[in-house]
């Protein structure tokens, strides 16, 4: 019985990690995509244009190469994020497949020593 827990107890903390890292997965991936979308805008506009950057509830004038090359750093930043939270999440999937395997195997231990017991 002790087994059972220790397992179980495996199993809630990776089950908890591997919410957490498919949450920053999901996360990372929506910043890319958004700052990819902005990017093709604004690399639609002339570069004399006009451009303001938001800094919380203002608006600030800034050169539209500024803001080409933040949000391409937003893209590059976000990239190297999921590539690192991408071997993670797979790894702990293996982990939460072996303690299930590993449950799976007590339980059936524990019915066959009930049978034996009968």
């Amino acid at each position: 019985m002790q087994a059972y827990r220790e397992l179980a107890e495996q199993r809630r903390a990776k089950s908890s990690q591997f919410s957490a890292v498919q949450h920053t997965l999901l996360t990372k991936r929506k910043v890319k995509r958004r700052s990819e979308l902005c990017l093709a805008e604004v690399q639609q506009l002339p570069e004399e244009t006009v451009s303001y950057k938001a800094v919380g509830r203002m608006f600030i004038a800034c050169p539209l190469p500024s803001i080409k090359q933040e949000l391409t750093s937003m893209i590059t930043k976000a990239e190297e994020d999921i590539a690192a939270a991408e071997p993670q999440e797979k790894y702990l999937e293996r982990e939460i497949q072996a303690i299930d395997k590993d449950l799976e195997k007590l339980a059936d231990e524990q019915d066959e020593k009930r049978q034996a017991d009968k």
